[in-house]
């Protein structure tokens, strides 16, 4: 059975599918060379002849123009691409996915559809159809004239998050069909000391449209280093909320605190601040504010975000008195995201988002998922819920509830490995 680390995927795919991409590409490209021909020759007009009346208003058209042209070629760029390389003196393709996949494949053309009797040793199979005029065809010395079936096998597959940069080499000497060569640099990690390090190895290539591969893995490293460095910063926010001790002076934890018991018993009046009735939302004592100790006020903010979004789930899990203490549980849970699926410690939060020692499959979903405001309270209440059912399927009681926690936490590690890119499907892979 294939381990939750690799990539699978058998679709049909229609050979030359990047080729009404490539086609919009070009157009654009020629609409931005006539709309910098346009401002060349105005500037030039400006020049020699002085400034008219309308110029200025004709510059700025231009120039919006152009912002508006070069925003469109990215976004074409942002959704991939694929590419006849030389990798060793043997033609392959390139083929970069908009979700930050760059997939190093060998195509091999036959006249009946060839699939491998035991899938689980590729990492990536596609098959699909190449019609007689495709141009891929001439590159790889196909002459057919016939529908051929097209099977790509990958050989190596690199990710977005993984790499440093692309750019040619320094000895930018171009091989024998004219093709430029191109260095992809990969970040490999490995741990020295308890310490997360890394190396970067570079891939050579040699490309004939060496200039729109460097553009397209280009705009999606750029987008992506982007995203992690905002998603960094969110992390060290949560950080220092979970070094700001609760403090039963202060009013603002106070009100969130009771805002809490508000939030979910509604119609139960809280009869003291210290009381025994905090028990019933899994505290462990009369003062839950002595539980927030290991995760300060971060603790106390994510079972308010369960408690809201998730309230209906909360209730039941607190209404069916499990053997565990519910609150105290979650915090921990917080901990663990933290530490063991972030690796976020008081050291880490020192280091500049530039660090190899940002890096893991959590960090990843995060950078995908800029738009979504919550990513780290939607992958928390995931794990709590996921954690409460292991404890009911399992018939656990209070002294199995370290192995069902270590459970949960494996089968959360399992589902990150397999490199979900949205909130959606990692929840979906949570439900499976």
């Amino acid at each position: 059975q294939k381990t939750s680390k690799l990539i699978f995927l058998l679709l049909m795919f229609q050979q030359g599918s990047f080729d009404l991409i490539n086609e919009q590409k070009e157009n654009i490209k020629l609409e931005l060379k006539k709309t910098r021909d346009e401002l060349q020759q105005l500037d030039i007009k400006m020049c020699q002849q002085g400034e008219q009346e309308g110029d200025d208003d004709l510059f700025d058209e231009l120039n919006t123009r152009l912002e508006q042209l070069k925003k469109e070629l990215n976004e074409l760029r942002l959704k991939g691409g694929e590419f006849i390389v030389f990798n060793k003196d043997r033609e392959k393709v390139i083929e970069v996915t908009e979700h930050g996949e760059i997939i190093l494949c060998n195509n091999t053309y036959s006249i009946e559809p060839t699939i491998p009797e035991d899938m689980s040793l590729y990492t990536y199979y596609r098959i699909g159809v190449s019609k007689p005029d495709d141009p891929h065809r001439k590159e790889f010395g196909i002459p057919s004239k016939q529908d051929l079936f097209i099977s790509r096998l990958s050989e190596e597959i690199y990710y977005i998050e993984n790499i440093r940069g692309i750019h040619p080499p320094a000895n930018n000497i171009v091989d024998y069909n004219g093709n430029h060569p191109i260095v992809l640099e990969v970040k490999e990690f490995y741990t020295k000391k308890k310490v997360i390090k890394q190396k970067i190895v570079n891939k050579l290539f040699y490309v004939e449209d060496y200039e729109e591969i460097e553009n397209v893995i280009g705009s999606q490293l750029k987008r992506f280093n982007q995203q992690k460095v905002e998603q960094i910063y969110q992390l060290k926010e949560r950080w220092k909320l979970k070094t700001t001790p609760y403090d039963n002076k202060n009013k603002d934890h106070e009100e969130k605190l009771l805002n809490l018991w508000s939030i979910v018993y509604p119609d139960i009046v809280l009869e003291n601040r210290i009381s025994r009735q905090w028990e019933q939302l899994g505290f462990q004592g009369k003062d839950p504010g002595t539980d927030f100790r290991g995760m300060g006020i971060l603790g106390l903010d994510n079972i308010i975000y369960m408690a809201e979004n998730y309230t209906s789930e909360m209730r039941t899990i607190l209404v069916a008195n499990r053997e565990y203490p519910f609150s105290a549980a979650a915090i921990n849970v917080t901990s663990i995201i933290l530490k063991d699926l972030l690796n976020i410690n008081k050291e880490t939060v020192k280091h500049s988002p530039q660090s190899a020692i940002w890096n893991s499959p959590l960090l990843t979903l995060f950078c995908y998922n800029t738009e979504y405001k919550y990513c780290f309270e939607e992958v928390y209440c995931s794990f709590v819920l996921l954690l409460d059912a292991y404890f009911v399927q399992m018939n656990a009681g209070y002294m199995d509830f370290p192995f069902c926690l270590e459970k949960t936490t494996n089968k959360i590690i399992s589902i990150l490995d397999k490199r979900p890119l949205s909130i959606e499907q990692f929840k979906g892979f949570v439900q499976q």
